[in-house]
């Protein structure tokens, strides 16, 4: 599948996309944004992620079928040879070496020796594990500490069974947020974050 797919450099009109799949992807796929409600997560992610995408070093590299560059298949975001922020593929195209040839073609190390990787669902955490051992993993908690978070956006670290919510109460962690108890407005919850 490799040979039949065609990689370019990601253009304004793939960001919708790729921040569409980045978000419900580490979201839903890992520990760290599974342990963040929608409310809080997505609008201070969204920010996160538009900053990363925004930065001079970064790169937005897309795999896509060869005739039609608009039917992406994956993509990947990386700065330099140091950190990989991101990669996604479809979930009808993995497997076929697509997200190898995307960090082949961003000139990554196969086995991303020494390579700083700032979000990572738990799949490829698995992966990383057997396959890519040296890699560097920014814990959540770690990542959270950097200084990495754009100016006046930087969300609560994640809880380790508990925290509080909204209102003050203790809440037990694992059970769902009450909506009653959620910000009428959660970008001026994340002020006072």
């Amino acid at each position: 599948m490799q040979e039949k797919v065609t990689i370019r450099l990601g253009t304004i009109s793939d960001r919708p996309f790729v921040l569409a799949s980045w978000l419900r992807g580490y979201r839903y796929g890992s520990s760290y944004g599974r342990a963040q409600r929608n409310w809080l997560f997505f609008p201070t992610h969204h920010a996160v992620a538009d900053e990363i995408l925004d930065r001079g070093a970064t790169h937005l590299l897309v795999a896509h079928v060869p005739n039609d560059p608009s039917v992406i298949v994956g993509f990947l975001v990386h700065e330099g040879q140091t950190v990989l922020h991101w990669v996604h593929v479809k979930e009808n195209f993995r497997r076929y070496g697509i997200a190898r040839a995307l960090i082949e073609a961003a000139g990554l190390p196969r086995d991303l020796k020494g390579v700083e990787l700032s979000h990572v669902s738990d799949d490829w955490f698995d992966i990383r594990k057997t396959k890519c051992p040296e890699s560097v993993y920014l814990h959540a908690r770690q990542f959270w500490a950097a200084d990495f978070w754009p100016a006046g956006i930087r969300p609560a670290p994640p809880r380790a069974g508990g925290g509080r919510m909204a209102s003050g109460q203790t809440h037990p962690g694992g059970s769902e947020l009450d909506r009653a108890t959620a910000p009428a407005d959660p970008a001026a919850a994340l002020g006072s974050v």
